[in-house]
């Protein structure tokens, strides 16, 4: 799929090609996470589109009039970002839309054709489930899109999930990246995102620890000892995609963000 996509302006089919819809195939990314296989379909609109999901399909249907493929796929596709992003930050279920084909109207011959792209292979199914949603997730209407920044800080998240970074690192990396893109200090990023200071100053500090398995080694210069408690794990875990999500709200310019307290979330001690 493309990324960053930038939404591009609407046109009224004066060639000779009419976007009848697009076709996308979910390409599940997860292996602890997933929906049932008998979940019902999912019908929404969506940036303009009437978008119907059943199994792993999704058929979008434009309501304006798109003369290429390029610039259907130009609307859309930033509001099915943002639905990867609500799913994964929201439900940990991690998935993306992937680009199949088309169905467009030859407005010279009055014919119908298909452009297919026969490159998307859906990932086998050597996957370990270890939970189940009934549903699947819908897109939510107040994150209309993602933005860049928040694309970044999900994949760096989504790389401690599957194991592939420690925890500190990760929390660590995301908070500075949220500080140098939205005010390049730590208090202008909360004010900013609406986020109390102490959050972030907790991040900070937690993430500094000294602990063989989540944070710095021990012995590594600057590193603060103690290792860290399962309390503080599950606020971490907590914390770091509310933030990501934040980036993504305010890049969106969601009016009126409720600011972001200790007080919402998880207790740091048992």
């Amino acid at each position: 799929m493309l990324w960053p996509t930038e939404l591009a302006p609407r046109t009224t089919v004066c060639g000779v090609e009419q976007v009848l819809q697009l076709q996308y195939l979910v390409r599940w990314l997860s292996d602890d996470v997933s929906v049932r296989n008998d979940a019902a379909p999912v019908t929404v609109q969506l940036a303009g589109f009437s978008c119907s999901l059943s199994g792993e399909t999704l058929i979008a249907e434009p309501s304006s009039d798109y003369s290429s493929v390029d610039a259907a796929r130009a609307a859309l596709e930033p509001a099915l970002h943002a639905w990867e992003a609500s799913s994964e930050l929201d439900q940990g279920l991690r998935f993306s839309f992937e680009y199949t084909g088309s169905a467009v109207h030859d407005v010279a011959s009055s014919q119908q054709r298909a452009v297919a792209i026969d490159d998307v292979v859906a990932l086998s199914d050597a996957v370990q489930v270890s939970r189940v949603l009934g549903e699947f997730p819908k897109p939510d209407p107040s994150l209309p899109t993602e933005g860049s920044v928040a694309y970044e800080l999900r994949l760096r998240w989504r790389a401690q999930r599957e194991g592939r970074e420690r925890l500190s690192g990760a929390c660590y990396a995301i908070l500075t990246g949220l500080e140098s893109n939205l005010g390049g200090n730590r208090d202008r990023a909360a004010a900013r995102l609406s986020v109390d200071k102490p959050v972030l100053s907790t991040i900070g500090k937690l993430t500094a620890r000294e602990d063989p398995v989540h944070g710095r080694a021990y012995g590594k210069a600057g590193g603060a000892a103690g290792s860290l408690t399962e309390a503080e794990v599950k606020w971490l875990e907590a914390v770091t995609p509310r933030l990501i999500r934040r980036v993504a709200e305010y890049v969106a310019k969601v009016p009126s963000l409720p600011q972001i307290t200790m007080a919402d979330l998880p207790p740091l001690s048992d």
